[in-house]
């Protein structure tokens, strides 16, 4: 297991404790005990990571995505709305995927460029392109899998449904999609045919790379040699 692997399952599990927090203190108390379960499990998990070292942007941002969650239940009252920022971000993010597949810029393409694991000019070459098509649609199909799994169980109200359905198949099946897109970016950016020319050394070259200014290689006779007029005794 290579370290972004192991690093995505944390990040999986960590963002799956907070929603299994909220649906035991729903199920036990209500919206709001739920919400309040929530943040709390999100505070320990904050404290743990911070003690092993985890960069304090990342836990920030951790932990604020699960209070805006919380926000959220706790405005309405309904426990469903805990997850409706995934719903939202799930609708946004198809509307981004998918819009890029139409300008010829697909996300997939851009993202890896701005993360440093694609060549500059990925979209002039037909085969990166024809690549990010293919991982863009991926990802197209895993938002629009979310949003019909996710829409019918928020419509009907089915909180424990829909906070099980979000933590078994959300973060799982993007860390998968991730984990799959980075290795085929990488592969493709090492390929010899994206790596600028070496240049190779002349046979007839000298030790710098110049041309060899005496001939006598091209006639292949072996290395030149010094003739030396003898001086009579």
């Amino acid at each position: 297991m290579t370290s972004a692997t192991a690093d995505g399952l944390r990040k999986t599990s960590d963002a799956g404790a907070p929603i299994a927090a909220f649906l035991v203190g729903h199920g036990l108390r209500g919206t709001i005990a739920g919400a309040a379960a929530a943040i709390a499990v999100a505070l320990v998990i904050a404290c743990w990571r911070l003690l092993y070292g985890r960069q304090i942007r990342l836990i920030g941002v951790s932990l604020g995505i699960v209070l805006i969650h919380s926000l959220f239940a706790y405005h309405t009252g309904e426990g469903r709305d805990f997850l409706l920022p995934d719903l939202l971000m799930n609708g946004v993010l198809t509307v981004d995927f998918g819009g890029s597949l139409l300008t010829g810029r697909p996300l997939t393409g851009l993202i890896s460029r701005w993360s440093g694991s694609e060549v500059p000019a990925w979209y002039r070459e037909q085969d990166r392109l024809r690549l990010h098509r293919k991982l863009t649609l991926l990802w197209l199909g895993l938002w629009c899998l979310h949003l019909a799994l996710l829409l019918p169980l928020y419509a009907a109200d089915a909180v424990v449904a829909l906070g099980i359905a979000s933590i078994t198949t959300g973060k799982p099946a993007v860390l998968v999609c991730a984990v799959l897109s980075w290795r085929v970016v990488r592969r493709g950016a090492a390929s010899p045919l994206l790596s600028p020319p070496r240049k190779t050394r002349n046979p007839i070259d000298d030790d710098h790379g110049h041309p060899h200014r005496n001939r006598c290689a091209l006639s292949g006779a072996g290395p030149c040699r010094r003739r030396y007029a003898r001086t009579p005794r």
